[in-house]
């Protein structure tokens, strides 16, 4: 199979024009999408996902409150504030130091 010059010539023609118009890349240009760029992904908390399994009486419980994070978010926090004040009846503690 031969090709005329012509034909190789209007080859050409057509593949500038793809280039110029930026339709395909010569190879030496970079992609301009995706990779790291400031302000992208999701933004950071200072929060942590956990994910648990609950007894079918906890977890009916749980599944009849409208907002379920703030419901264990509360349900922990007094029971933090419970147990804290519980440590102050026990009275002072000494801490030993051990040297190394």
């Amino acid at each position: 199979m031969s090709i005329s010059f012509d034909k190789c010539n209007t080859y050409i023609k057509i593949y500038r024009f793809f280039v110029e118009k930026k339709y395909i890349t010569m190879g030496d240009t970079q992609n301009t999408w995706g990779g790291r760029r400031r302000g992208a992904g999701r933004p950071q908390t200072n929060s942590k996902l956990y994910s648990l399994r609950l007894p079918e009486e906890f977890a009916r419980i749980v599944d009849e409150q409208e907002n379920k994070t703030e419901f264990i978010r509360h349900c922990i926090s007094s029971t933090l504030k419970t147990e804290h004040s519980k440590i102050g009846e026990l009275g002072e503690i000494e801490i030993e130091q051990v040297s190394y």
